[in-house]
């Protein structure tokens, strides 16, 4: 996964399957930054978060932590501000928590959000995004397991606001206290990859299987009635993220579209 980083330069924040975060130079379309041996050149990547380092502050189990996601602050050049989520063993349980630290201060972390996850699932969700508006910032979270089975059969939890499993929270940052976060968007089940809209950030893009059903919705996260729009329903391979594209350089039929990434399935 990817995220831009608020230094102006072009760079992006990348982790995978290690959880690492590693702070990235992208080149621009049709330059390279490989060396002559067709490497990436070493200074266009630096460690930017160490995952066994979160994974010790957040006391999880030996198998460390998987991050979901993660924003930084508009103004990190100035505060060092960044968030990220993750979900962790710990003991018994499996736990899903939003963290705020510091590229200032590594001994820093204060928690946003934190939920216990159902055992035994895949991770869905978990993606965070920042967004100012009006004077105030707030953190974005996308919670998935909307759906999970039990003995008797599979249970929809997404529609039901005393579970925070299957919508999107809005939470203030500063955080109040005692911490609070209020449901933005409900009944999205298990979101397979979500992403503001570039063109509107009232809206948030997210795809998802509803009864067996890919889908693709454009929801409002800033309206109370919880309103949205299908953007795409119908049979596809797994959706497993998506983006808006801006490049019409590249491929201007493209412009300003949708685009879902799939993965098909062998059975």
């Amino acid at each position: 996964m990817a995220n831009g980083f608020a230094d102006g330069l072009g760079r992006h924040l990348l982790f995978g399957n290690d959880s690492n975060v590693w702070l990235d130079t992208i080149p621009k379309h049709g330059n390279t930054l490989d060396d002559d041996d067709g490497k990436l050149k070493a200074a266009a990547r630096t460690l930017f978060l160490n995952a066994s380092d979160v994974a010790r502050q957040l006391g999880a189990d030996d198998d460390g932590v998987q991050i979901k996601g993660i924003e930084v602050h508009p103004e990190f050049a100035t505060n060092g501000r960044f968030f990220i989520s993750c979900v962790y063993n710990n003991g018994s349980s499996k736990q899903f928590v939003v963290v705020e630290l510091s590229a200032q201060d590594s001994e820093k972390m204060d928690t946003i959000f934190t939920e216990e996850l159902p055992q035994g699932v895949q991770s869905s969700g978990g993606q965070i995004f920042f967004k100012h508006a009006n004077n105030t910032s707030y953190i974005y979270i996308v919670m998935g397991h909307g759906v999970i089975k039990s003995d008797a059969g599979y249970v929809d939890l997404s529609s039901d606001e005393s579970s925070s499993l299957g919508k999107v929270f809005r939470v203030e940052i500063p955080e109040t206290s005692p911490k609070t976060h209020q449901i933005v968007a409900k009944g999205i089940a298990d979101p397979k990859g979500c992403n503001i809209n570039p063109d509107d950030r009232r809206c948030m893009f997210c795809s998802l299987v509803v009864d067996g059903t890919a889908q693709v919705r454009l929801i409002n996260i800033e309206s109370v009635r919880e309103t949205y729009t299908l953007i795409f329903n119908g049979s596809l391979p797994e959706i497993t993220g998506g983006f808006k594209y801006d490049r019409a350089s590249t491929d201007p039929s493209l412009e300003r579209k949708y685009a879902s990434i799939c993965l098909a399935l062998d059975h």
